[in-house]
């Protein structure tokens, strides 16, 4: 099954993301920003634990149903 176009994400919004530990939580969005390769980042806030995440555009979605089966790498 294809995956949903997402649209980018306005600072103030919130969304559902994948953690560092592949775990889907929920947040508001802090900030957006853009890499020089053109890759959009939020800077979240958790909104179970106030932790601040840095999550790039692929691993953020409306749905929590939208993000199951998403892994992000393990750092090495």
């Amino acid at each position: 099954m294809a995956r949903k176009k997402n649209p980018p994400y306005k600072t103030g919004d919130h969304c559902f993301f994948v953690n560092t530990r592949n775990k889907i939580r929920f947040g508001k969005i802090k900030s957006t920003h853009e890499s020089t390769d053109g890759v959009l980042h939020y800077q979240i806030v958790d909104t179970t634990d106030y932790r601040f995440n840095i999550v790039e555009h692929k691993y953020c979605a409306d749905t929590d149903k939208l993000l199951k089966g998403v892994k992000r790498p393990a750092k090495r």
